[in-house]
C-alpha cells in the first residue's frame, strides 16, 4: 500500500514535514507510520484518505489560507467541525440523488 519514496525524503501532503514514503494508491509523499524520527506515528496517510480530513491537508491550502506558508495543522477542533460540514455534504448528496432517481 506504500512505496520507498526518495532517500533524501520528500515533503508530505499532509502535514509539510519531510517522509519518506510514497501512498500506493494515489502516489502521494504522505507519512505511513513512520516508526522513528519527530513524526514517529504520524496518521498522515489515513487522514489524507479520509472524508472528514478533506480540505484540511497542507497540499489544500488554498482552501482556507491565502499562501501555502500560512497553513497550519488542524486543530482537534477543526477535525470536528470540518467532519459535521462533510457528513451534511454527504446527506444533502445523497438527498439529491433519491430526489433524481
Amino acid at each position: 500500500i506504500y512505496k520507498p519514496a526518495h532517500r533524501a525524503g520528500v515533503l508530505c501532503k499532509y502535514c509539510k514535514n519531510v517522509c519518506y514514503t510514497v501512498c500506493g494508491i494515489c502516489n502521494e509523499p504522505l507519512h505511513y507510520f513512520p516508526y522513528k524520527g519527530k513524526n514517529k506515528g504520524s496518521l498522515c496517510f489515513v487522514k489524507y484518505h479520509n472524508d472528514n480530513h478533506y480540505g484540511l491537508a497542507a497540499s489544500d491550502y488554498k482552501i482556507k489560507y491565502a499562501l501555502k506558508r500560512d497553513w497550519e495543522y488542524p486543530t482537534d477542533e477543526e477535525v470536528a467541525l470540518n467532519s459535521l460540514h462533510i457528513m451534511d455534504l454527504k446527506k444533502r448528496i445523497a438527498e439529491v440523488e433519491n430526489n433524481n432517481t
